[in-house]
């Protein structure tokens, strides 16, 4: 085998070396695409699960009530509890030091003499073996060595950290090396004593989390017991549970990017399926020969598959070294995406594991091998007498069969049942391998797509392009077997496209419908951040004060915006003037009496609102009792209405700022709603505002336009990543068009030829050449664009509604479809440039010598 190969393939290899480099290319986009979402979806889940267990140190079980907080005297109710060893109390609050432009600083507020037994700290520079003793000075805080160094920070440095309210100024007293809690977030942590930071975040007598350490092996009796103890007040749970919650939230964030990398491997093992089954068709002879002398069947198949193996193994290779540049090129998009619609995560560093890397590599060469086993089967087929005694000729392409179309035919509605039937909770992976199936089923009509678009265009062909339209027409349909892979590929690319377009469009109007009516202010004050986030900063009371005794402001509302851990998710909370919002019309209702929920007003109760979302991840409906864990234990609220709303992915629930603050004892303010009253100045109203205020307390101040536009902004973002794959997979797919015309241009060389002798011009052969791509690129467009619309569909009224619980309705771009078919139609012309400029260029004497 390994004579065939150095002799026959390597040489086969060398004399094409362009089409063998295109090949390998292929391979190489898709590889690097499944290793820069690996990367990309691995580091997520690694950067938060690095700052979970820096944080916790021998932490076994934690109390914790949401970002809300829970009365610090549970501290002593705990310290009783039988099997408790130790018990850290800890506040936990992101802000920014005053100057660092563009980077937090998560501050935890701990307890000295408690904290040795829960974790270890190692500090440089300082004259105690002691970090923690600096601590007990109010104005101390430690810093990472990492963030200290970032921004100049010295032993002694004098910094102001944004509070909400007046900057508080700290003195770094030690810098905490890379390990421990150190390491969390980035090593964008500071350390403070309890007291001094419960003071400075306006924390006073609530903590967010106590830390408990146990014997590992009591650790559920001791859980059970702390319930107890607790009365219902925060919840116990292991440490572990952190990582799957933040494994639940950003799952459907993953499997997008999964979907989308895949499609570029599945364009890849189209691509080197064509360049394989083209280089049988050219080697027929030569197979036939070394059949005749004495190569058996199996050897055939077994040189044809290590063909396709080492392409697969360079392309991969390559792939896998791509793919890491890429992934280190989008890892700054994605982690700023990810903390902007999920949680507070610093991805500064790549997960990159050799286990990720070599199951990247197996998977491209895998689909290089598998690419090649049809084709190597049809080779092992040729009889060596018909080889060698005919010159051209062509082998049986599966894809073109009628029982390859029949399963595509048949692939289409059982893709649908598989996302229809998909189980909530946990219908993502089913919905999405359902999409994936579907796209296949698409590419194996490829052929019947092409037929018909030769139908459709003959006419014009014939009658108006003149002879070149006739040749580019017969030579499309004789060569049928090879070109309709090619516009398979390209179809599977046009498709994700589209689809990617309408569920993006889908999704705009669906928030653009919810921001519309519910976003009705003329201004909105934020602190920390344009949106509330992991990042934003409470507005103090003042400011509130000062703008309700303005008379420019007609009425000043009130927010706060929290999480809350509900049935192993971490949904919004959401407090609120509700009955107000309900009787402007400012709540979307989708189930519920606005009447019901307006009578609110004189007695909000223990009644909320529940999005859409949240209803049906969890199987809620109107009127019945959801429990929620309050700082004062656990509690039964009423569902009064069911309401649209995109603020959160894992769903909000809404009530009363009343009723929040009767539970939740929390006054703080995240958002600040104003309505400007009838003829005064708004730009004026707002330049004075963001004056007084802005610098002083990070407050970002923006107009209803504005606001909109920073949605608007989010929501791309997210898609930004997806896009970008969206891109290399249609590249992957161009590809195939180049290579599958210049197979063309080589079989047909004496036929070129002959048409060159009888009078035809370079410029005629070129534009059949061309005319074969247009066809080539038409049809794909057709199907393409016939499959984006149903897939569109299928994700956004079913997969998006099981994996967000969002329902936005089916809206096509028709605009937005006419440019990506525009483009994907030239970049066919464009990459037939070349093929079609060596077709013109072929010497008469020699291709007529061509057999």
């Amino acid at each position: 085998m390994f004579a065939l190969l150095r002799l026959v393939s390597f040489r086969r290899m060398g004399l094409h070396k362009l089409r063998t480099a295109i090949t390998a290319l292929g391979i190489t986009l898709g590889t690097a695409m499944l290793v820069a979402v690996g990367l990309l979806n691995r580091t997520i889940i690694d950067s938060f699960q690095q700052s979970l267990e820096s944080v916790s140190g021998k932490t076994c079980l934690q109390v914790t009530a949401g970002s809300s907080g829970f009365p610090q005297r549970q501290l002593a109710a705990v310290d009783a509890v039988p099997g408790v060893v130790a018990a850290a109390p800890v506040v936990e609050t992101t802000t920014a030091v005053v100057g660092t432009e563009g980077e937090t600083l998560v501050v935890l507020g701990i307890d000295p003499t408690r904290e040795q037994a829960v974790r270890g700290y190692r500090a440089d520079n300082v004259e105690t073996k002691n970090p923690l003793e600096f601590l007990l000075r109010p104005d101390a805080i430690l810093l990472s060595k990492d963030f200290a160094a970032r921004h100049g920070f010295a032993l002694g440095a004098r910094l102001s950290l944004d509070t909400g309210s007046e900057p508080v100024a700290v003195t770094v007293v030690g810098l905490l090396a890379p390990e421990g809690p150190a390491r969390a977030y980035g090593g964008n942590v500071g350390i403070m004593h309890l007291p001094a930071a419960q003071r400075a975040f306006h924390r006073a007598g609530k903590l967010d989390r106590i830390d408990v350490v146990t014997v590992p092996a009591e650790a559920p009796a001791v859980a059970e017991r702390l319930r107890q103890a607790l009365g219902g007040v925060g919840k116990v749970e292991e440490p572990v549970m952190g990582r799957r919650r933040v494994e639940t939230m950003v799952r459907s964030f993953q499997g997008g990017l999964t979907l989308t990398s895949l499609i570029g491997v599945f364009v890849g093992m189209f691509l080197i399926y064509n360049t394989m089954t083209i280089s049988i068709v050219q080697r027929r002879g030569e197979i036939g020969i070394l059949r005749a002398l004495g190569v058996r069947r199996d050897g055939i198949m077994e040189m044809i598959g290590a063909e396709s193996l080492l392409i697969g193994l360079v392309g991969a290779g390559l792939g896998c070294v791509l793919g890491i540049a890429l992934a280190r090129s989008a890892i700054a998009i994605v982690g700023q995406t990810v903390t902007t619609l999920y949680a507070q995560v610093a991805m500064d560093k790549l997960s990159l594991t050799p286990e990720l890397i070599l199951l990247c590599l197996a998977v491209g060469v895998a689909s290089a091998g598998a690419s090649a086993v049809l084709p190597a089967r049809e080779a092992a087929r040729i009889s060596p007498i018909e080889a060698i005694g005919r010159a051209g000729g062509d082998i049986q392409h599966p894809l073109e069969s009628a029982a390859f179309q029949l399963a595509g035919l048949i692939g289409i509605p059982v893709s649908m049942a598989l996302i229809e039937f998909a189980p909530i909770p946990e219908p993502v992976y089913n919905g999405y391998l359902g999409l994936g199936t579907m796209v296949l089923a698409f590419a194996c009509l490829s052929p019947a797509a092409t037929r018909l678009t030769a139908w459709l265009v003959r006419v014009t062909f014939l009658r108006f392009l003149g002879i070149e339209g006739r040749l580019a027409h017969d030579n499309l349909l004789r060569g049928l077997r090879r070109s309709s892979v090619t516009v398979g590929a390209l179809t599977v690319s046009i498709t994700s496209l589209v689809t990617y377009g309408i569920y993006l469009n889908s999704f705009k109007v669906g928030v653009d419908r919810w921001v519309g009516q519910s976003i009705k202010a003329d201004l909105f004050v934020c602190g920390g951040g344009p949106i509330p986030g992991p990042n934003s900063l409470p507005i103090p009371e003042e400011v509130y004060q000062w703008m309700a005794a303005d008379p420019r402001f007609r009425t000043v509302v009130c927010a706060r915006f929290t999480k809350l851990d509900f049935k192993g998710t971490r949904v919004a909370l959401s407090a609120l003037p509700l009955a107000k919002y309900v009787t402007e019309g400012r709540v979307i209702l989708e189930e519920g009496d606005p009447a019901e929920i307006a009578a609110m007003a004189r007695e909000p109760g223990d009644r909320v609102l529940i999005s859409q979302n949240f209803a049906a991840r969890h199987g809620t409906k109107l009127h019945e009792t959801i429990s929620l864990d309050t700082p004062g234990g656990r509690r039964a609220f009423h569902v009064a209405g069911i309401h649209l709303d995109f603020a959160s992915d894992q769903g909000v629930v809404q009530m009363d700022r009343a009723t929040y603050l009767k539970y939740w004892e929390d006054p703080r303010i995240d958002v600040m709603d104003a309505f400007v009253a009838a003829g005064a100045d708004l730009e004026a109203a707002r330049s004075d505002l963001v004056k007084r205020f802005g610098a002083k307390y990070r407050l970002f101040v923006m107009s209803n336009r504005e606001l909109r536009g920073e949605i608007e902004s989010v929501i791309d973002q997210s898609f930004r990543v997806s896009y970008a794959l969206e891109f290399v997979a249609l590249l992957v797919a161009v590809l195939g068009i180049l290579n599958t015309l210049l197979a063309n241009v080589l079989d047909r060389s004496r036929e070129i030829g002959v048409l060159r002798a009888i009078g035809s011009r370079r410029g005629q052969v070129r534009r059949v050449v061309m005319l074969e791509a247009a066809l080539m690129g038409a049809a794909a467009c057709l199907l393409g664009v016939v499959a984006g619309l149903v897939l569109g569909y299928e994700s956004v009224t079913t997969v998006n509604l099981q994996a967000t619980g969002w329902s936005t309705g089916y809206h096509v771009p028709a605009g937005r479809v006419a440019i990506e078919v525009s483009v994907v139609f030239a970049a066919a012309l464009f990459a037939a440039f070349y093929p079609s400029g060596r077709a013109a260029r072929l010497n008469i004497v020699e291709a007529l010598e061509c057999e």
